[in-house]
């Protein structure tokens, strides 16, 4: 679902556990195996073209966290976007922990948190950066994070022409490419309603099992990045509308981020609609009608060609480290180009 084909678009599925030994050297610099057990799916479009120079290219991000609206403690999601290395990523915490008085979205704050600074440490660093760098990023940080609670993540680094990502669990990605879906990361779950997610305990799963991939981007694409809140209430035609629409009316990423996140929040609180998450239900066996209330966090990425005099620098505030609900923010990234 959602694998739409896109140009020298590599998706990787590793399924390695890692000891925290290996861990550590990765950290250090030390190369890691990825396994004679990994797999490796690619999606190709057309055949890659000569050897050209590689466009500059600027990103402009938008940040939205949206708490769902009966929570008081901000909610389980959390957010960070990292100008010096490129670097988003969103976290959903799951929210069941609250039955036994743990708040999730500690763990999903601080998981994002020191996700943006080993960005620093291990992005800034690379000499080339492909997706098991941007694994690096996850593993480590879900290393050195100790809250209780587990999370879903998704952590998306843009490097010129190439976008790398690594998603585990059901928030994902989107790339909005002339007016079309261009591609969607699929979730990954264990069972319907049950996705992949990570913590400190050992009922969780690993995030050496994160879904990676690799893929060309291009001046005018919009990429999206959410949690559940947003793909379970918002079916992929109104993304791509709402995204072509606002950026054609001048919106900028954080005006769409937003209006996104309360779309999905109002579609989830109607319980006579047809949303994505009724439609998996059905699929599923299950009888279920209207959208899925939740936290909605969204993150989305203007990528537009660096003009001559802009020459590889852009401007803008970086948003939090790890936002929590209410908050948001814009920013504009450089090209490491």
């Amino acid at each position: 679902r959602g694998m739409r084909a896109a140009r020298r678009c590599t998706a990787f599925h590793t399924a390695l556990r890692r000891s925290p030994l290996c861990i550590l050297a990765s950290l250090t610099g030390t190369e890691v195996s990825t396994g004679d057990s990994a797999r490796k799916r690619a999606v190709h479009s057309a055949a890659a073209p000569e050897a050209e120079p590689e466009p500059r290219l600027r990103f402009e991000h938008g940040v939205e966290v949206l708490a769902h609206p009966d929570k008081t403690n901000g909610g389980e999601d959390a957010a960070f976007v990292c100008n010096e290395t490129m670097t988003v990523g969103v976290a959903d915490g799951v929210g069941g922990w609250a039955e036994r008085g743990i708040d999730a979205g500690a763990y999903a704050r601080n998981l994002m948190a020191n996700a943006r600074k080993l960005s620093k440490a291990i992005l800034s660093k690379a000499a080339e950066i492909d997706p098991t760098e941007v694994l690096k990023v996850l593993v480590g940080a879900h290393q050195i994070t100790r809250d209780p609670g587990s999370a879903t993540a998704c952590i998306l680094s843009f490097d010129g022409p190439r976008l790398r990502a690594a998603n585990i669990g059901d928030s994902g990605f989107a790339v909005v490419r002339h007016k079309k879906l261009l591609f969607k990361s699929p979730p990954q779950q264990h069972a319907f309603n049950f996705p992949y997610q990570i913590g400190p305990g050992s009922e969780n799963d690993h995030p050496s099992l994160a879904d990676l991939y690799e893929m060309e981007i291009q001046d005018g694409d919009i990429v999206v990045c959410g949690t559940d809140g947003l793909f379970d209430n918002v079916f992929d035609e109104d993304l791509v509308h709402m995204c072509v629409k606002g950026k054609h009316q001048g919106m900028r990423p954080k005006d769409i981020a937003r209006s996104l996140a309360i779309f999905a929040q109002a579609r989830g609180s109607s319980a006579i609609i047809r949303s994505p998450f009724a439609v998996a239900a059905a699929q599923a066996g299950y009888h279920f009608m209207g959208g899925k209330l939740d936290d909605t966090t969204v993150v989305v990425t203007y990528v537009e060609e660096a003009a001559a005099s802009q020459g590889v620098e852009g401007s803008g505030e970086e948003a939090g480290a790890a936002a929590r609900g209410g908050q948001a923010g814009a920013t504009v990234g450089r090209s490491r180009l």
